[in-house]
């Protein structure tokens, strides 16, 4: 009597396997640079959000402009791995506001005071030495 092997479970498994590795990938890049900034916004009255990305240890770069004077908080939530974030008062990004580093998923936030019609600028950090990641960065 012949032995008929199934290959059935093989492929099945395969498939499997792809798909959880499809699920993993990275993040589609980073956004944004210091030169260009992606603009969250000319005119932030309530709150302006972004659902953003970066590479492995890379940054990417933002921009708000406040309407009024005031007190505004930069938010990082909704990680799906560690990021970190600096806010700045210049479009070099050499002057901070602040920084917020906390350790793996937990949402990082600085609070800053702005003038009328100030800009703010925002760097997202990838912090994790194995993913990139995803977010959402909100001026409010």
């Amino acid at each position: 009597m012949k032995m008929v092997r199934s290959w059935i479970p093989v492929l099945a498994a395969l498939v499997v396997t792809a798909a959880a590795l499809a699920s993993c990938a990275a993040p589609s890049g980073n956004e944004g640079t210091v030169a260009a900034p992606i603009d969250l916004g000319s005119a932030v009255t309530a709150a302006a959000s972004h659902a953003g990305t970066v590479d492995v240890q890379g940054s990417s770069y933002y921009k708000a402009t406040v309407t009024s004077g005031g007190a505004y908080t930069v938010t990082v939530t909704a990680m799906t791995y560690d990021a970190d974030l600096v806010v700045y008062s210049d479009s070099s990004f050499s002057v901070e506001y602040g920084t917020s580093k906390n350790y793996g998923t937990t949402d990082e936030s600085v609070s800053v005071s702005s003038a009328p019609g100030s800009t703010l600028y925002v760097k997202v950090s990838g912090a994790d030495s194995t993913h990139g990641v995803s977010f959402t960065v909100t001026v409010k």
